[in-house]
């Protein structure tokens, strides 16, 4: 059974996010094993997605509650061999489940991390204790990781000793796996639109700066805002064109904040928003436009994770500028398919977005496409994932029989257990009585979410 956060990448589908990509990649990997696979897809952010699920594949519901009691009645009916959990949420429901058997989690990205960079976004701290009360069950519950980098896999493991799972049974056993990005999408592309980019106001035959997908919490706005109008000042024809947006349930403010300095702007008129748009016309952007940009402010959340929507650029044939936060966005213009600057430096990302433009498009030949499908298809770092998929096992400190002693994984276990150090609960009830964290769960369902599951817990 694979859970995890879509929508998949598909016709039609809008908000295709890191998540939907990196449950396609599970999901094609597993079947490619001739596997029986039933697929579950949580919606991101509580948000119902576009157009109808592909076969094989169910949609669980936005409402966490219901979507584990969807689980629950999923595994009574499947009784599979093993689950593979993706992403915090999707971890979180299966750890928490009726399920007793193995357990593989997949964090495509550091969930403490990610959540920090939102607190920087919102101003505040108080969803810190939620995200941890939902990652701490998973990393005492399941047999096996996989994270994005080897930097995140440090990260993990030291979150792992703290909640004893580094133990006399574990030691020497390895629990996490690296599974670096890799391609979204292994077809060749074909535009659907040749006027795609007029559609959203561009001139034809302008040249045409891209940035796609949502205007997370790392990204790095003001920088990416300095340098446009450092080259619209010296090009008289470029255009910036954005689709995706703001990120409902998770962030919004980021892309206000652009859009409000650009509609601000003396070249107002060369900016272009086509919001969450169809994955059909997405990929056309991709073959269509000239340079891609990603500008992110150096974070600890960037050196874990990875800017998934750079690979979809240069499948493309766009080229890409970006800032390097992480190894997998170094390894990518080591490789010579990105350029870098350095963070915060919009006169540098100018002057490497005018070359770009002056470059033109790298496009997509032949050797391109295959450097690119030898590098980043993911085959090699999943073979030790699909060999445990074939023989799944409890992991040792699980396993053993009888009871195993461990103090710190018990002193950890009683901070979630009612009736035992009810720390815990008395922190979810000054949570509650905050009024800063009470505004942020009205406008954050995927928290609010999180909080009442901890609150019945404790009810149990």
């Amino acid at each position: 059974m694979l859970l995890g956060v879509g929508p998949l990448p598909a016709p039609g589908a809008l908000r295709v996010h890191a998540t939907g990509l990196r449950l396609r990649a599970f999901l094609n990997a597993l079947k490619s094993e001739g596997l029986k696979v039933r697929c579950l897809e949580l919606p991101f952010g509580g948000s119902a997605p576009t157009g109808g699920a592909e076969e094989g594949v169910e949609r669980l519901s936005g409402d966490i509650a219901t979507a584990r009691s969807e689980f629950d009645r999923a595994l009574a009916d499947f009784s599979p061999d093993v689950v593979f959990a993706l992403t915090d949420i999707g971890a979180q429901i299966a750890a928490e489940s009726a399920w007793k058997g193995p357990l593989y989690v997949d964090y495509n990205g550091h969930p403490m991390t990610e959540r920090a960079e939102q607190c920087r976004a919102h101003g505040n701290n108080t969803a810190l204790a939620a995200q941890w009360l939902g990652v701490l069950p998973v990393l005492l519950r399941a047999d096996r990781f996989s994270v994005v980098s080897w930097a995140q896999r440090a990260a993990l493991l030291g979150e792992l000793g703290v909640a004893g799972r580094l133990n006399a049974e574990t030691c020497h056993h390895d629990l996490v796996d690296v599974l670096p990005p890799n391609l979204p999408f292994q077809l060749p592309l074909e535009v659907v639109d040749a006027k795609r980019l007029q559609s959203f106001g561009v001139p034809a035959e302008a040249p045409v700066i891209l940035s796609t997908g949502g205007f997370n919490t790392w990204m790095d706005e003001a920088t990416l805002f300095a340098a446009l109008e450092r080259v619209f000042a010296s090009h008289s024809t470029a255009r910036f064109l954005a689709t995706g947006g703001g990120i409902p349930g998770h962030v919004e403010i980021v892309y206000e904040r652009f859009q409000a300095a650009a509609s601000a702007s003396p070249f107002a008129a060369r900016y272009h928003f086509a919001g969450w748009i169809e994955h059909e016309a997405f990929l056309d952007c991709l073959q269509l436009a000239t340079v891609a940009v990603n500008s992110e402010h150096a974070s600890l959340e960037g050196e874990f994770g990875f800017r998934n929507r750079l690979l979809g650029w240069a499948w493309g044939g766009l080229g890409i500028v970006t800032h390097v936060t992480g190894e997998a966005t170094a390894r990518l213009v080591g490789q010579g398919f990105a350029r870098a600057v350095p963070t915060a430096d919009a006169a540098a990302l100018a002057e490497a977005l005018l070359q770009a433009l002056e470059a033109g498009r790298p496009g997509t030949d032949v050797p391109r496409r295959t450097a690119l499908l030898q590098e980043w298809s993911g085959a090699r770092e999943f073979a030790a994932i699909l060999e445990w998929a074939r023989n799944p096992t409890i992991a040792p400190d699980r396993a053993a029989s009888g009871r195993v002693e461990n103090p710190l994984v018990d002193f950890q276990r009683q901070a979630l257990a009612p009736g035992g150090n009810n720390q815990v609960g008395e922190l979810v009830a000054r949570l509650r009585g905050s009024t800063a964290f009470s505004l942020l769960l009205s406008t954050n369902p995927a928290l609010r979410t999180i909080l009442e599951a901890v609150e019945r817990s404790f009810r149990k």
